[in-house]
């Protein structure tokens, strides 16, 4: 399968022409003075002709610093000028870019000093204008120093990943990961011990079940002992291909509660071995559920008070597994299509900081995933495995991996 190349390759290519351009000079024109090595230089930079007037499209990390240091009038300076100066006449100060322009993975960042008057929260809220007069994809993130803000160029997401194209950095992972997909920065994935726990929410067909395997096989593929187990209390069917890398795959509602009392006991021995022995490093065991929304959904029947019981004695282990399981490496992913308070009690979802969210119909429905007044999965485009990742508040929009065996 053809890679994309790295920016590594684009300095070798470009080192490797200015070489040959060189190497030439000298066999053809050997008493030409040194200086000709210059007029090499400078046919390099001029390879591509449209990267002088859109440099954006510079791939050479070398080249791309050269240039937004001649030219501290870029695309963003630009667009920003063309919307703000005709409405503030004399008045208008342009925005300062702070250094070069520098890849974090497909995005191109700078750092700007806003203008007298401009505030983070003004800029954010012209971000789509900005978009459509740059006719790029625009991103504003605030900067650590007031008064300066962060202005990503970023490329459109592509429409499918594979897991394989990542199975070397998983392979080679230095801690236990939830391995989740691309974004504009590059691979995303974020640690079991600083996110222990993950919701995943979304409406039927975009790609809950798809994202379940994909951690199960991460999980599997990394250089770490992992004891997975997979629920699924619709059937297992979609689970079949896993069967021989997980623990177990549980289908029923008894099973779960059986495996939740084993976990709750190993907690327990965990808990007193730190306590006595001070062991602070413990095996993963993670625990996979999909189709959450039947365990809540049963503790409220009133027919069948059995399965009510069992199903309120999950919700309260569960509970327990979200509050301590953290240091004790005992870890939970939870999925379900009905995000609301009835599927996932407050008292559970307080204790996940950590959710990804596939497409949902409403804005309601996206703020109670990621937060009240947060509509970003209301907003994701019709793209099968399109969500938006939530950490701590901080939202980052991302194809997820298609899974695949590794």
């Amino acid at each position: 399968m053809l890679q994309r190349p790295t920016r590594k390759h684009y300095i070798l290519a470009d080192a490797f022409l200015l070489f040959t351009l060189y190497a030439l000079n000298r066999l053809f024109l050997p008493q030409a003075p040194l200086w000709i090595l210059f007029s090499d230089f400078w046919i390099l930079l001029f390879r591509f002709g449209p990267t002088y007037w859109d440099w954006t499209r510079e791939e050479n990390p070398w080249f791309l610093a050269l240039w937004s240091w001649f030219r501290q009038k870029d695309a963003m300076i630009q667009a920003y000028e063309a919307i703000q100066k005709p409405i503030q006449k004399e008045a208008f100060r342009p925005l300062e870019r702070l250094g070069p322009l520098h890849w974090e993975g497909d995005s191109l960042v700078g750092l700007y000093r806003l203008p007298p008057g401009e505030s983070f929260t003004s800029l954010q809220n012209m971000t789509d204008v900005l978009s459509s007069q740059s006719r790029k994809n625009v991103f504003v993130s605030a900067a650590d120093n007031p008064g300066d803000v962060w202005i990503e160029i970023v490329k459109s997401l592509p429409s499918q990943v594979f897991l394989s194209s990542a199975y070397e950095e998983i392979s080679r992972t230095s801690s236990p990961q939830w391995w989740l997909g691309k974004g504009n920065r590059g691979w995303v994935y974020t640690s079991l011990s600083e996110y222990p726990h993950l919701l995943i929410a979304g409406t039927t067909g975009g790609g809950k079940t798809n994202l379940m395997k994909v951690l199960a096989e991460s999980l599997y593929a990394q250089p770490f002992p992992c004891q997975v187990t997979l629920v699924d209390l619709k059937g297992g069917a979609d689970y079949r291909p896993l069967r021989s890398k997980v623990s177990a795959i549980l289908r029923d509602v008894e099973a779960l509660h059986a495996h939740l009392t084993q976990e709750i006991l190993l907690l327990r021995q965990r808990e007193q071995e730190a306590w006595e022995q001070g062991t602070v490093n413990f095996e993963p065991h993670v625990t996979l559920i999909d189709e959450f929304a039947t365990i809540t959904t049963a503790a409220t029947m009133k027919h069948d008070k059995t399965s009510a019981e069992q199903a309120k004695e999950i919700l309260s282990l569960i509970q327990t597994i979200l509050q301590k399981g953290r240091s004790l490496g005992i870890h939970l992913a939870i999925a379900t299509q009905r995000p609301d308070a009835e599927t996932i009690p407050g008292i559970l979802r307080a204790n996940i900081d950590c959710m990804v969210a596939f497409h949902v119909t409403s804005a309601v429905q996206s703020g109670v995933i990621l937060g009240a007044g947060e509509d970003a999965a209301f907003r994701l485009p019709a793209i099968k495995g399109r969500a938006v990742l939530s950490r701590g508040g901080k939202l980052q929009t991302f194809q997820t991996f298609h899974y695949e065996e590794l």
